[in-house]
Order: structure tokens, then sequence, then C-alpha cells
């Protein structure tokens, strides 16, 4: 009776160990889960020191994979990471420890955030991906006039769109969708210009 139990356990755990075999690759190989889940942390958590690890952990991954779109997501998260509100809780922490990425400062974040948006601008144009260059334009020009820099805002509007009729060239038929309360993006798009003062 015990050799037969003994048999039935050794048969269960095999059968447990191969189905643990034939799972999908476990998340934290998954960049674009590292770049989910890091969003949430210094976002609606604000938690932004594990937040940066998973970015760098993704950049990391999609280098590894030569994987160019990947990388571009990946700047861009990082420039929206030090952009981020959740940022001025840590300032103590930052001062005195830095980031991980060791070129950045507490006082120099957004300029970081800019150099990170540009890695991720560059990339995108050259692979003509222009719903995410739209995308990058517009959060730029935002970033811009957080800062109260209409002179540097306007210019990456105009850039945006530009970008966005490049993608309506390329797709006709995929149009990105204005704010509740506007015809079209292009509408939308002259009221932020207005108001930042453009």
């Amino acid at each position: 009776m015990t050799q037969a139990v003994n048999y039935f356990c050794t048969v269960v755990l095999l059968a447990i160990l191969a189905g643990c075999a034939a799972q999908p690759v476990s998340a934290d190989r998954d960049p674009e889960e590292k770049l989910r889940i890091a969003r949430a942390l210094y976002d609606s958590e604000q938690r932004p020191i594990p937040a940066e690890k998973n970015i760098q952990e993704a950049i990391e991954i999609y280098e590894e994979q030569q994987n160019r779109i990947g990388l571009a997501d990946a700047y861009r998260q990082y420039g929206f990471f030090f952009r981020a509100a959740s940022l001025d809780k840590f300032a103590l922490y930052y001062r005195d420890n830095g980031f991980m990425d060791r070129s950045a400062s507490f006082e120099t974040r957004y300029d970081k955030s800019f150099e990170y948006f540009e890695k991720a601008r560059d990339i995108y144009a050259d692979q003509k991906k222009y719903d995410s260059l739209t995308n990058l334009y517009l959060n730029i020009g935002f970033t811009y006039q957080f800062l109260q820099n209409p002179q540097a805002a306007c210019p990456v509007f105009d850039q945006m769109i530009a970008s966005y009729s490049e993608h309506l060239k390329a797709r006709p038929n995929d149009i990105l969708y204005a704010p509740a309360g506007y015809a079209n993006l292009e509408s939308y798009m002259a009221e932020v210009k207005k108001k930042g003062g453009c």
C-alpha cells in the first residue's frame, strides 16, 4: 500500500513539474510587462525606486533582443518616469543616492526626461512609427508647458501635427481620436496651443 502511495505521489509530482515547464515565459523576462508595472509603480503607487529598476531591466532585454521599437517604448517610459510627480516625495533619497541612471540627478531630472524622449523620438522617426511619434511629441509639448516654456512647446506641437499627418498618409483609416468635446485632433491642438500662449 505504501509503495503504491509513493508511486502515485511521484507520478503526480512529475506531472506538476512537467506542467510548470510548459508555462509561458515568466513576466520577469517580459519587457512590455516590466514597463506596465513600472508605470503603475511610479504613477498610481507612488513607488518610483522599484519602477526605475523595471525600466532599466526592460531596456536591457530590448537591447538583447535588438528590438528597436521596444527600446523606444522603454526610453519613452523613462522620459515619463523622470517627470513623474512621485519623484518629489523621494527628493531627499535621490539627492543622497542618485538614480540608477548615474548621469541623472534630482536637479536635472527634467533634462533627463527630454533626453530619453529624444532617444525614443529618433527611433520612432527612423522606423516611421508615426502614431507613437505623434503621442511622444504631444507629451514633450506638455512637459514644456508644465515647465512654463511655451517657446519650446509651440514648435513641438507643430511637429506633433506634422507627424499625425504622416501617420494618416500611411494609414488613412487609423484616426487618433481627440478628447471629448473636440471634433478632431487638430481642433484640440489648436485649443492647446492657444491656451499655452502659442
